[in-house]
């Protein structure tokens, strides 16, 4: 296809992908498929590193397994434990383990209508496109309780990034098609596994601001979390803030705190804790008429934006430095899910089968209002916007000593 091959031409270490599976007969005219024996070797090497003893998962070992597949287990445990019942029950030795056997059994079967949990799960382990693996640094890091796994996002931009000898010289054509989000949006429904590493190969040492407003845009203009552009936009902003090269830290605070405007009319900085803060402010001065809920909906999409973005080891650090930048919102992001619902990262957001349930960040129906104008009118609506209430968010403006003005963030039921 033209996304591989665009990969391979410039120069991308194992972006060349090998069938998973291959058709082995049919049955009452239709096919069967089986997985292929690279794929089959690939999955027992996944197994062997997931198993607490010799040969065997356990209901612990297939938990974790789902976890680091990205499903938040502790959002949805009840549901987690009723699919690893299933899978015991229909794959596992007495209900009890899963051998080597039963769990490429399990891959054979999901592999017959949805190959690409098959080919993503893999990815997850450090697998290329090609199936050759990256190298354990850009699969584990060391943590102060130990090795851990890097994300799959990670893993993918320290792969290419320490992969990487020498970045072919593209022509400005390419290059200006390289930086839109177009061409992620388009990548993605075609093979979003490639897709992360092209991101990643052409975002290396180079101004990405253009790419990263355009896509801060796009989400704030997205209606919910069901609409693929917003997974597209989440999934082009974490690879850039994984990406482990000398602008790391700029990218970051442009996704964090870019003061592009949203509106040319507008003065809302696009950056998402410019849009959340600005939001927050917006409910709490409508919190009685009709635009509230359109206001605590996109509130929620960026709580959760900001949440998926803190997966991202390089962002947890800058959040940690600037802490001030984001303490009123705090109490938000602590909570196990602004919208209640499990979820694992934004991939799962697809509609795929798997040893892991898919969840979605979020669904519910947005309000496209321009944003700035709505802010601004928040200030001279019926309650004369001088002071709100919202989930432990208090702002005062006008007040008659300009002292008491300010954003003010309940920690308990009553503050006193």
């Amino acid at each position: 296809n033209t996304l591989e091959a665009l990969a391979l031409i410039i120069g991308i270490n194992g972006a060349k992908s090998v069938n998973l599976i291959t058709e082995t007969g049919e049955v009452k005219g239709r096919p069967v498929y089986d997985m292929t024996e690279k794929a089959k070797e690939a999955l027992g090497i996944v197994f062997n590193e997931c198993t607490s003893r010799t040969g065997l998962m356990d209901q612990n070992d297939i938990m974790t397994y789902m976890k680091l597949c990205g499903l938040d287990t502790s959002a949805v445990l009840s549901v987690s434990q009723q699919r690893i019942n299933g899978i015991l029950e229909k794959y596992g030795n007495e209900s009890k383990f899963l051998n080597i056997d039963g769990f490429l059994s399990y891959y054979r079967d999901t592999s017959q209508s949805n190959s690409l949990q098959l080919r993503s799960d893999l990815s997850t382990f450090g697998f290329r496109p090609d199936l050759s693996r990256c190298a354990e640094e850009s699969r584990m890091f060391t943590s102060s309780t130990g090795n851990a796994q890097y994300s799959r996002i990670e893993s993918v931009t320290v792969d290419v990034f320490s992969t990487m000898k020498s970045k072919s010289v593209v022509s400005p054509l390419l290059g200006l098609g390289l930086s839109s989000l177009h061409l992620y949006h388009t990548a993605y429904f075609t093979d979003l596994n490639l897709t992360e590493y092209l991101l990643t190969w052409s975002a290396i040492h180079q101004d990405t601001n253009q790419l990263l407003i355009e896509t801060l845009k796009s989400l704030y203009q997205a209606q919910s979390w069901g609409n693929e552009t917003v997974q597209i936009c989440v999934m082009v902003l974490m690879v850039l803030a994984a990406l482990p090269d000398d602008r790391q830290n700029e990218r970051i605070t442009t996704i964090m705190q870019s003061p592009e405007k949203l509106h040319v009319r507008g003065d809302v900085g696009s950056g998402l804790l410019n849009v959340a803060k600005e939001l927050s402010i917006a409910q709490s001065a409508q919190q009685y008429s009709s635009d509230y809920h359109n206001h605590r909906s996109m509130l929620d999409r960026y709580i959760d934006a900001i949440k998926e973005l803190r997966k991202v080891r390089a962002v947890e650090k800058w959040m940690l430095e600037n802490k001030s930048s984001w303490e009123w919102i705090d109490q938000f992001l602590r909570s196990e899910s602004s919208s209640n619902q499990g979820r694992g990262d934004y991939l799962n957001r697809r509609d795929r089968g798997g040893v892991h349930t898919s969840g979605t960040l979020y669904d519910n129906n947005n309000s496209d209002s321009d944003l700035n104008g709505e802010v601004n009118e928040s200030e001279e609506s019926d309650y004369g916007g001088n002071d709100g209430y919202c989930g432990g968010i208090a702002i005062v403006r006008g007040a008659g000593v300009r002292e008491i003005n300010g954003t003010y963030t309940s920690h308990k039921k009553f503050d006193g």
